[in-house]
């Protein structure tokens, strides 16, 4: 579902209230369209949303302004498509267009992620704003695009039926929406379909792949999911037993029935008889409207099932049949290997652009790095890593929980690049809270759901400690005195060191904060940070760029980010951080490259600007650093704008840890404020 703001707003007043009532409310993109409106005007809006709403915004004018908000994507009009090449899109936003006519979108320079085709009917919004009857009746034509098409004007939940029937992969809502009172508009967002997707897989009774948990997958995501069984097993979580697959006619029966009334745009299929049976599935679903295809080959067998016999690879052109029509296949290395004879991602890529396919490459089998799994998505213009803690691998039916995530994203008309990054996010927060065990499924994804870094963040900000020294074995000894002496906040701070030595020392470092629920961070290093399943990160200025970092971890992972002056804080402020370390307040030994010395006034005068930039969303904490001594925690700490010290030296070269924690904290039991 799209969501268009009303186009008698030509004043910004009110309307990042108005998006964060739809974007909080139901699952859409919403196109920011402000007739006549100024980039001011459009950066005031912006400014004006709380960073994680920028993933529904797409802009519909000033693209321009894509270079300092992570926004959705951006609209094009039909009379600015050849503007399409000058638009700065990164891999993970989406470009949509606008059309009057079914002839000028088949006559499109590009292939869009989707388009809008308007006015079915009479315009709510604009009166006197005729539909076109017409384009109820091209359904043929809509199914041959490569592209979801979605219908514009007049759009009412009545109509949705009949715009489903004539073709159109969904809808686009403007007057019906905003024409109602405030208080009623969620209950007319509620009558509106949500996204949908297809998996045609094989019943698995222990409900820990196949259909079973697919559909629990996207239920959980809020995607409505379709289902057709290819295969029937007999298994259970230990041991495979057999297989019977679904007769071919009753397979296409099924599939016409389902898709002629229930359209969707997003489709995945596991488990089959053979590939000759894929290519017909495939075929099938293209022919009913179904745009993007995820292919999760079953090749190589798991500790808990076996598959069919493996021949396919014995059927090049089959192969190359299937890989023409589907949109992304997901194997992990051995199906990669049996696939296409390697798992080189260059030679990946050039299989990849030859076939006009993505494939994603699931690192799992991959035990170069035993903290760390790579997935990489490979398409014809990139690489793509995606970074995960490695968990019990042995975990029944990861491969379709990822695969069925990634449709759920792509129906929301995410692009395949943030479809992919947000189904391992959101993979690895299911995996967090399970218990160590082979052979275990996940029963219910959301029940493990804990935002407990977070939690930390909040519980121990008064005092972080940040290390300094580059001995493991000593480096160790002082966290531990730190956290026995009552510390709860440890940032891991190895500047010289290599990523795989962050990972071992981050690795025994959170056994420590485990044991005491104490809070860590890795100081630069993103993938160390995934790797360890530490807390957060904490960036300096010339570290990754807050945003980026943010798109890689997730909400779920704190971020910090070092700010020395007023010229530091745009940068900070336009990202999703939790915490600004501002400093220094005085000279430190710690640090090669000092900033020039803010002192208290400094620090409290960037606090105080933070908190009067206007923004609707959480304040970031204020944090100061930089050469600060026990006696120096009380000045600080009441100040109201500051809400927390970091240090280094003074813990370090601590005699009595006890003691010196305790006038760091100065009594602190009142934190957080």
């Amino acid at each position: 579902m799209i969501v268009i703001t009303p186009p008698e707003r030509q004043y910004i007043e009110g309307l990042a209230s108005d998006i964060i009532d739809v974007a909080s409310n139901c699952i859409c993109k919403v196109h920011l369209r402000i007739p006549g409106a100024s980039e001011t005007d459009f950066r005031k809006v912006l400014d004006s949303l709380e960073p994680a709403y920028h993933q529904h915004i797409v802009l519909c004018d000033h693209y321009a302004l894509l270079a300092e908000y992570d926004v959705a994507g951006v609209y094009l009009p039909y009379r600015r498509v050849a503007e399409w090449r000058d638009i700065p899109l990164a891999p993970h936003q989406t470009i949509a267009v606008g059309a009057h006519s079914l002839q000028e979108l088949q006559e499109l320079p590009f292939t869009p992620d989707y388009a809008l085709l308007s006015p079915l009917f009479d315009s709510i919004s604009k009166e006197g704003y005729q539909g076109n009857s017409a384009l109820l009746s091209c359904r043929e034509e809509l199914l041959k695009l490569p592209y979801p098409v979605y219908a514009l004007g007049g759009i009412t939940p009545e109509r949705q039926e009949t715009v489903a029937k004539a073709g159109y992969a969904g809808v686009a809502v403007l007057g019906d929406i905003w024409s109602q009172p405030q208080e009623r508009r969620q209950e007319r967002l509620d009558q509106y379909q949500t996204p949908a997707i297809l998996t045609v897989a094989g019943h698995d009774p222990t409900s820990g792949a196949g259909i079973g948990v697919d559909t629990r997958i996207a239920n959980d995501l809020s995607v409505q999911c379709y289902s057709v069984i290819s295969t029937l097993t007999a298994q259970s979580l230990r041991r495979f037993v057999c297989a019977t697959a679904t007769p071919s006619d009753q397979l296409q029966t099924s599939l016409t029935t389902l898709l002629t009334d229930h359209p969707v745009t997003v489709a995945k299929i596991g488990m089959g008889q053979n590939l000759q049976q894929a290519v017909q599935i495939v075929a099938q679903m293209k022919a009913l409207g179904v745009k993007r295809i995820i292919w999760d080959p079953i090749l190589q067998p798991t500790a808990a099932e076996e598959t069919q016999p493996h021949l396919w690879t014995e059927e090049q052109d089959k192969l190359a049949t299937l890989l023409h029509e589907v949109s992304l296949v997901t194997p992990n290395k051995p199906e990669t290997q049996a696939l296409f004879g390697t798992d080189d991602p260059t030679e990946l890529q050039r299989i990849a652009q030859e076939h006009g396919v993505a494939i994603l490459l699931k690192g799992g089998h991959d035990t170069t790095s035993p903290h760390l799994v790579v997935n990489q998505l490979i398409t014809r213009d990139g690489i793509y890593p995606f970074y995960t803690h490695r968990y019990d691998k042995s975990i029944h039916g990861t491969g379709c929980m990822l695969s069925a995530a990634i449709a759920s994203y792509w129906a929301m008309e995410y692009s395949l690049v943030n479809s992919v990054q947000r189904a391992c996010h959101y993979l690895t927060t299911i995996f967090a809270g399970q218990p160590n065990r082979p052979g275990r499924q996940l029963l219910c994804p959301k029940i493990f759901r804990e935002d407990r870094k977070k939690q930390h963040l909040y519980a121990h900000f008064a005092l972080q400690y940040v290390t300094n020294e580059s001995d493991p074995d000593r480096l160790y000894n002082k966290v531990s005195q730190y956290l026995e002496a009552g510390g709860r906040w440890v940032q891991l701070r190895l500047k010289e060191a290599t990523t795989e030595e962050r990972i071992e020392m981050g690795l025994r470092l959170r056994t420590l904060t485990d044991r005491y629920n104490a809070c860590l961070l890795i100081n630069d290093d993103i993938i160390a940070t995934i790797a360890v399943d530490a807390d957060g990160v904490h960036l300096g200025k010339r570290d990754c760029p807050p945003q980026e970092a943010r798109r890689t971890l997730g909400n779920k992972y704190i971020i910090g980010y070092t700010v020395n002056s007023r010229d530091d804080l745009p940068r900070a402020l336009a990202a999703n951080i939790d915490y600004i370390g501002v400093g220094p307040y005085r000279d430190t030994q710690t640090k090669a490259l000092l900033a020039p010395i803010l002192g208290l006034e400094g620090i409290s005068q960037i606090a105080q600007q933070v908190q009067e930039t206007d923004r609707s969303y959480t304040t970031p904490l204020i944090v100061a650093i930089g050469g600060i001594q026990p006696e120096d925690a009380e000045t600080l700490l009441s100040k109201e704008d500051i809400d927390g010290i970091a240090v280094s030296g003074a813990i370090e070269h601590a005699t009595d840890m006890a003691h010196t924690v305790s006038q760091l904290q100065c009594g602190t039991s009142n934190y957080p404020r």
